[in-house]
């Protein structure tokens, strides 16, 4: 069994989660951009319906007017022809229709361009928000980043200064991605992160001893308390 200093792995530790908590908070940081652009895309995409539909409803007030026109012509020969008034009132009938659906897509349009309105309005405020927000962000993860830059050569600087085998240990532990970190502690007899249970020989062995020793199941690394 292998004696070390354990205030070393310690502070690596400490630096790895600090290091994944300053990554959530970039991740965090994009997110709002993120948001911005996902809101201008949604707004981006209705005014495409938007200006769909009013294409769509110009159609039909012209398919009516068509429509209309040949309706008003028949219902003139009816008339001069001496057709019945119920024949020429069916008629009629049909043109006023048409008149009011031609108007009910007028109003539809009416509505239609106002939300238009609406989404220009707020893609230009959104753009203008965007614009700050990205200005915003960009000086936070630059001095994030640069934080990162500090802990990554930080924790290079501990990594060598550990025996060879420890620190082939820890690398290959890191490059897992375990969640919560490479460490662990003894809670209960068992390990706090997996709780594989563990024997008294090697919990006196870790706490009191300060022996190297690693969880059987999980892998992890096992800090001492009082570390």
């Amino acid at each position: 069994m292998q004696q070390i200093d354990f205030s070393q792995l310690k502070e690596y530790d400490s630096l790895s989660k600090r290091e994944q908590q300053l990554l959530r908070e970039i991740d965090q940081e994009n997110a709002r951009i993120d948001k911005i652009n996902s809101l201008i895309e949604s707004h981006l995409t209705r005014r495409k319906e938007i200006k769909a539909n009013i294409v769509n409803k110009n159609s039909l007030i012209l398919d009516n007017e068509s429509q209309l026109k040949i309706l008003s012509e028949q219902t003139t020969r009816l008339i001069e022809q001496g057709s019945s008034e119920e024949k020429i009132a069916e008629f009629q009938k049909k043109i006023s229709d048409l008149e009011e659906e031609s108007f009910s897509y007028l109003e539809e349009i009416d509505a239609l361009e106002n939300e238009l309105q609406e989404t220009v309005g707020f893609e230009n405020g959104a753009r203008k928000t965007l614009q700050e927000i990205e200005t915003e962000v960009k000086q936070i993860v630059q001095t994030k980043d640069q934080e990162l830059e500090l802990l990554k050569s930080h924790k290079n600087e501990i990594l060598e200064k550990l025996p060879e085998n420890i620190r082939n240990t820890l690398i290959k532990l890191s490059q897992k991605n375990l969640s919560h970190g490479p460490f662990t502690k003894i809670e209960a007899g068992s390990c706090m992160m997996c709780r594989f249970k563990i024997s008294k020989i090697d919990e006196n062995e870790i706490d009191v001893h300060k022996l190297f020793k690693q969880c059987p199941q999980c892998s992890r690394i096992f800090l001492p308390y009082g570390v």
